[in-house]
């Protein structure tokens, strides 16, 4: 028997299921970030998953629903290890002046640290007696003293690459790590979220399986969170919230998230019976003008949705495409198919490569009402077959489809030389921890 050893392990007293009544479990986000765990919230980079990041910080300072999900106030601390304070605070303004969040209130209850210009990783591994050991630094130290000596209720740590300094697939490492981090708040039952990069192969698996493998290295970064989180984005201007694990409570739902341009991310507005029929057609009108706009200046949009020259691809950039995830934009097309707005149309590139696009009809440049002077001059009626013979709209889409092309699409009659078919586009302040006291107290603090 070795004596004067620490204690390995604890035997629970099952006489506590009589004697102890257990709260419920506390959350500082509704059903993503349980209090006294941590929670991994991973996407790649660029998604926007900071300042989405940033929004749960200013929610839960002031109590406010954050993405429809409510909050519990809290005492927010936002560690930064990648953005500097100037992008952040840009952040934050913009934030501020969409929630029309009260400056003085939001100052009292959030705190942003920039850990950019120093050394900001919490915890790194060294060799002792041989032996590769996992330990805390003295900015981790400092985090400690600081987060205590505020009171933090909840911590956003962006990010993992930044703050970990050891191996990422070792087991022990991460979980380790991982513990340390909600040992800083534990006291106060509080929460952590961990930000965390993935690679591009790891985000492309989440876009179609929503429990994929959305983390990198080791298996503990998944282990060692009671919740995680996946931010992938759909196309541009839409984003999806993923609960991909819940050891607490149920999964949510995938959250579909839009962010117009200057604006804030926001929850996907969802309409049913004829206000949805309305925005249906709104957006398919967007549409439709979008694709006349595109096909005048030779810019074809492919009808094949795998194709790098679909809807999505070629025209979510513009200001007026409509704030749609890329199904439910090929759902509008294919029901204005089904209208007889649109119709697919085979053509040849200049290679003499063949290929199919989207052209409106008449109907369809009706319904979009595009102004008669900017109609094209196929919307006269005089809409030719591949036999020569002219024939009205409503005649030519039940005739019967040409040989060489797939039923239901029209071929375009090749131009002559000179015939002005459109040609292809051309292309120190607030520092803590540097110099500590014997009382643990910093000289100045860090400004929010």
């Amino acid at each position: 028997v070795v004596k004067n050893q620490a204690p390995l392990f604890a035997v629970v007293d099952l006489a506590d299921l009589e004697t102890t009544n257990h709260a419920p479990q506390d959350w500082f986000w509704s059903g993503y970030v349980p209090a006294g765990h941590l929670t991994y919230w991973s996407s790649h980079g660029g998604a926007g998953k900071t300042t989405l990041g940033l929004l749960l910080a200013c929610c839960a300072a002031i109590g406010r629903d954050c993405l429809g999900k409510p909050t519990k106030e809290a005492v927010v601390c936002f560690f930064s290890a990648e953005d500097p304070r100037d992008l952040l605070l840009r952040r934050l303004q913009r934030l501020c002046r969409e929630l029309a969040l009260d400056y003085e209130i939001l100052r009292e209850r959030l705190i942003i640290i920039d850990a950019t210009d120093f050394d900001p990783v919490l915890f790194t591994e060294r060799r002792v007696e041989g032996m590769q050991i996992g330990t805390t630094t003295p900015t981790y130290d400092a985090l400690a003293r600081f987060v205590d000596t505020k009171q933090v209720d909840l911590l956003i740590v962006d990010n993992a690459s930044d703050t970990f300094g050891a191996d990422e697939i070792d087991r022990a490492m991460v979980r380790t790590f991982c513990r340390s981090l909600v040992s800083l708040v534990k006291a106060r039952n509080g929460a952590v979220v961990l930000m965390a990069h993935v690679d591009k192969a790891t985000s492309r698996a989440g876009k179609g399986l929503v429990n994929s493998e959305s983390y990198s290295g080791s298996t503990a970064w998944h282990n060692s969170a009671r919740s995680r989180l996946f931010l992938l984005e759909t196309a541009p201007g839409a984003l999806e919230l993923q609960h991909q694990k819940c050891n607490l409570g149920p999964k949510q739902p995938p959250l579909a998230i839009e962010w117009p341009h200057d604006g804030i991310p926001r929850v996907q507005s969802v309409a049913a019976g004829p206000m949805q029929g309305y925005l249906d057609d709104n957006d398919t009108r967007a549409l439709l003008r979008l694709l006349h706009e595109f096909h005048g200046r030779g810019e074809h949009v492919a009808t094949a949705t795998q194709s790098r020259r679909h809807a999505v691809a070629l025209m979510s950039g513009e200001k007026t495409f409509p704030k749609r995830k890329p199904a439910e934009v090929f759902d509008l097309l294919r029901g204005a198919e089904r209208r007889g707005w649109i119709e697919r149309e085979a053509y040849k590139d200049s290679n003499r490569k063949p290929h199919e696009r989207w052209v409106l009809t008449v109907s369809g440049e009706q319904f979009a009402e595009i102004p008669a002077g900017s109609r094209s001059a196929r919307s006269s009626a005089q809409i030719v077959l591949e036999d020569g013979a002219p024939q009205s709209e409503s005649r030519r889409r039940f005739a019967p489809s040409a040989p060489s092309a797939p039923s239901g699409v029209r071929t375009a009659p090749e131009p002559s030389a000179g015939s002005g078919a459109p040609s292809a586009p051309t292309a120190q302040r607030g520092v803590w921890g540097v110099e500590q006291r014997t009382s643990g107290a910093p000289d100045q603090e860090p400004k929010s």
